[in-house]
């Protein structure tokens, strides 16, 4: 019986954690997230593979 109650009060607290939004903002949000990895790839990766790969003395090929 008790493990139930608990059961249930978990239950409550998810669904009060639950993030409610219209469909259009969870896309818009997917979008965005994809647009900045898409950045963040074309950018700053580069950049940081070319510090890290000085930093420890590492070639091309150990790299990939």
């Amino acid at each position: 019986m008790a493990i139930t109650a608990q059961a249930e009060n978990v239950q409550s607290g998810l669904r009060q954690l639950s993030l409610k939004a219209h469909p259009i903002s969870w896309w818009m949000l997917v979008i965005k997230h994809a647009r900045d990895f898409n950045e963040f790839n074309r950018v700053i990766s580069p950049t940081l593979l070319t510090t890290i790969m000085k930093e420890f003395n590492l070639t091309e090929v150990q790299v990939d």
